[in-house]
């Protein structure tokens, strides 16, 4: 019992003490602005930017790049991008016909790959060697085509016909092979696919 008594002594003594200091500074109005104005910095005495001491004042000084005005340009709210951020791609008009063609995936599978499944091969295109292209030519010869292989496209050309494909994924440019078959008029070529696993 005399615990509590001790402990509910100390209890309102602190609650005393507490009233008093608040009574004591804040009684009035008076006591508040004089509270404000230690708080207050005096206009004379501001400290410097240079001086404080930020989070932007580790590592070395950053040097602001000058502001350019004619780089500024009056731009329509629905533009994304500015005219000199955009590379215009313009194909030459060809007045030639494009003609009919098929690009299929080609997989060399052996019976390791259908039995015992020792490759490693799937099924999906990542999987592809060649790139199998079925060109219709009709009225044309042997010797009147052109064919143009890069890493990534095939360009086919003739007096009359002309196609630019291209191609999904890089091919070898030296490897590969053409068959021209003259009673179908048909193109058919073998693109060798740059690495043959993609995913």
């Amino acid at each position: 019992m005399i615990c509590g008594k001790t402990r509910l002594k100390a209890m309102t003594r602190s609650s005393c003490l507490y009233k008093q200091l608040m009574n004591t500074f804040f009684d009035g109005t008076d006591n508040l602005q004089s509270l404000s104005s230690l708080l207050e910095t005096p206009k004379g005495n501001q400290p410097s930017k240079s001086t404080a001491f930020t989070p932007g004042s580790i590592g070395p000084a950053y040097k602001k790049a000058p502001f350019n005005k004619s780089k500024i340009t009056n731009k329509d709210s629905g533009d994304i991008w500015d005219e000199e951020e955009v590379q215009e791609v313009v194909e030459d008009i060809d007045p030639r016909i494009q003609p009919e063609y098929e690009l299929k995936y080609v997989q060399k599978v052996t019976s390791e790959d259908m039995y015992l499944g020792m490759s490693a091969k799937t099924p999906s295109i990542g999987h592809s060697d060649e790139f199998a292209v079925t060109i219709k030519l009709p009225k044309t010869t042997v010797n009147q085509i052109e064919t143009i292989v890069t890493k990534t496209t095939l360009e086919v050309l003739t007096p009359v016909y002309r196609v630019k494909i291209h191609l999904p994924r890089e091919v070898y440019e030296d490897k590969g092979s053409a068959k021209w078959e003259s009673d179908t008029e048909t193109l058919r070529m073998k693109l060798v696919i740059n690495g043959s696993v993609l995913f």
